[in-house]
């Protein structure tokens, strides 16, 4: 049994059923919304066998048609080690592969190494699907190539390592942040954030409170995500806990207008960094001064 999902991210689900055993997983990709139109094949190391209707071992298929709100689940159920599809854009004049994202998890994984692309630092190898294994293997090189020769900035970076590499298995399901409200570069300090020193990416946010609310602003700007957390859940039934949840609500999708503006007075010119919105990792670039007017 094996999974088929269309171009667009979770729309549908294919289960493909064979009547024939093969030892590798079968691999469709749809073409065209008709049945006949579909590509099926092994996949193996970095190759893709196809299986024709005049291959020695013709399969005889069954295709269930599942519904888009079970994709998730079903997917990440029967995928205990994602693979990624790669995709090639233009990035100034250059083109390069990029990793794209087909299910939640892996995120935070995805947006370093294509942020690592675009640098340079990495490339992704030119085939059609690779492994969450591969995408582990690169960062791990970037991450011991990056070895300082200073003693003392080694100690720091050797205390980092060990930190960083028992983080490195859990990249693929998600990465926990914790982000403070002071400014959209801060977030507690965690092996996570070791992640990013290591890679020399800066990561950021846009989750700020409005100086021109100065209540709300002086109840928030000190603290993090966790401890904004506690004083809702708390038991005290207080003007300040109102307070509190209502910002927040307001502001669920982690984002609002002096966030967005910090970010941009924050980065640098043409800086390619990370971005934790929305409980998302994404690559974020501050394009160049362009016609006397900046933009992300």
């Amino acid at each position: 049994m094996s999974i088929l999902t269309s171009k667009s991210c979770f729309s549908q689900l294919f289960i493909i059923k064979s009547s024939f055993s093969l030892k590798n997983p079968i691999f469709a990709r749809k073409t065209q919304f008709s049945a006949r139109k579909l590509v099926y094949g092994r996949i193996f190391s970095q190759q893709t066998h196809i299986l024709s209707s005049k291959s020695r071992f013709p399969l005889k298929i069954h295709i269930y048609l599942i519904k888009p709100q079970f994709l998730t689940d079903f997917y990440q159920f029967h995928t205990k080690i994602p693979d990624f599809q790669t995709k090639v854009i233009r990035f100034g004049p250059i083109d390069y592969r990029i990793v794209t994202q087909n299910l939640n998890g892996p995120c935070p994984l995805i947006a370093i190494i294509n942020t690592l692309v675009l640098k340079g630092k990495v490339t992704i190898p030119a085939v059609y699907v690779v492994t969450s294994t591969e995408l582990l293997n690169l960062l791990s090189n970037v991450i011991l190539s990056a070895e300082p020769s200073n003693q003392k900035t080694k100690e720091i970076y050797e205390a980092n390592l060990r930190d960083v590499m028992n983080l490195m298995p859990t990249l693929v399901n998600g990465l926990d942040v914790n982000v403070k409200f002071s400014a959209v570069n801060q977030f507690e300090f965690t092996p996570a954030l070791s992640l990013f020193d290591l890679v020399h990416i800066n990561l950021y946010h846009v989750w700020l409170p409005d100086p021109q609310f100065p209540v709300i602003f002086d109840l928030i700007k000190s603290l993090n995500y966790n401890e904004l957390v506690e004083k809702i859940c708390a038991e005290s039934d207080t003007v300040e806990r109102e307070m509190y949840k209502s910002w927040y609500e307001d502001t669920q999708s982690q984002i609002t207008f002096i966030g967005v503006q910090s970010l941009f007075t924050e980065m640098k010119d043409a800086e390619l960094a990370v971005l934790f919105q929305n409980n998302h990792f994404s690559t974020i670039l501050r394009r160049r001064f362009v016609n006397r007017r900046e933009s992300l």
